[in-house]
């Protein structure tokens, strides 16, 4: 029995035990995949399938328990899979860090350009993702070190965070839009607007529909993106309007786009989440330092 025998297993019973479609599906004969799971039935002992007029169709009491517990090794093998192929790109000497897309040009081009300088005393390799990306990155232990939004919802007792960063989510209109006009935007103040704002790989999406149920706000979500440019551009001749991190205004030309603040904004807060372990290496401790420093924080 070995692992590739489970996933011809397991993806036979999603074929609802049609050994056609998943033979199909894994890029085999159908008498391959027959003879490898009559020979898994060999090893174990038993039948896996109960089995009517020559066809596979049901599990039989013992190859439920099998599928089971096959299920879950193959996705723990995925997983250990995943996070070898993932540590063994990065050299030995080199500290991952994960930083969300959304910040990286924002706060981190000239830190990452210092840091370079610094390189006889610690190398990093910039892991850049979304952060619901990084945060599961750092359950899988793949990271030790990322810069996420907060909240994080992640464990107190098993990661510290440095506060690095503060600020809100702001709203952005063309200038034609009729709440341009507007010194100050409450929430329902986009009640049946267009928005278009980050994905849902961006914690600022999630952020910004909690606070849009959280005040019964009716808007049309005209379309979501990766990219903040794209965004941004997006609303420029449009009647869309987008939220996002008040730096915003500072990374793209305002030519045509008015800014606007919330009566009860949201606030963007960026920080460093770091695993808590009994004792640092000399390159994580020179980094946290790198990090209070650079930021100003303690």
């Amino acid at each position: 029995m070995d692992i590739l025998q489970l996933k011809y297993f397991i993806r036979i019973v999603e074929n609802n035990f049609n050994i056609s479609n998943a033979a199909q599906s894994l890029f085999l004969t159908q008498p391959a995949l027959s003879k490898a799971i009559n020979l898994l039935e060999k090893e174990m002992g038993f039948d896996l399938f109960l089995r009517s007029k020559g066809r596979l169709s049901a599990l039989s009491p013992e190859g439920k328990n099998v599928y089971e517990k096959s299920r879950a090794i193959v996705e723990k093998y995925d997983d250990l899979k995943e996070y070898v192929d993932f540590r063994s790109k990065i050299p030995a000497d080199t500290i991952p860090v994960g930083i969300a897309s959304v910040v990286i040009s924002a706060l981190f081009t000239e830190f990452l350009e210092k840091i370079k300088e610094e390189e006889k005393k610690i190398r990093i390799q910039v892991v850049e993702n979304g952060g619901f990306q990084l945060a599961a990155m750092l359950r899988d232990r793949k990271l030790d070190f990322s810069v996420l939004l907060s909240p994080t919802h992640l464990s107190e007792e098993e990661y510290h965070e440095i506060v690095l960063h503060e600020g809100t989510l702001n709203a952005y209109v063309s200038e034609n839009h009729p709440l341009s006009r507007l010194k100050k935007l409450r929430w329902e103040d986009l009640n049946h607007q267009n928005l278009i704002i980050c994905d849902g790989s961006f914690q600022t999406h999630h952020y910004i529909i909690a606070k849009l149920e959280e005040n019964h706000v009716n808007v049309g979500i005209n379309g979501t993106h990766y990219s903040w440019d794209y965004i941004f551009n997006s609303i420029r001749h449009s009647d869309r309007i987008t939220i996002l991190p008040y730096i915003a205004g500072n990374l793209f030309k305002m030519e045509g786009i008015c800014e606007l603040k919330f009566e009860d904004p949201i606030f963007w807060k960026i920080v460093l989440v770091y695993r808590r372990k009994s004792s640092y290496t000399a390159s994580e401790k020179f980094l946290l330092n790198y990090f209070k420093a650079y930021f100003h924080t303690s």
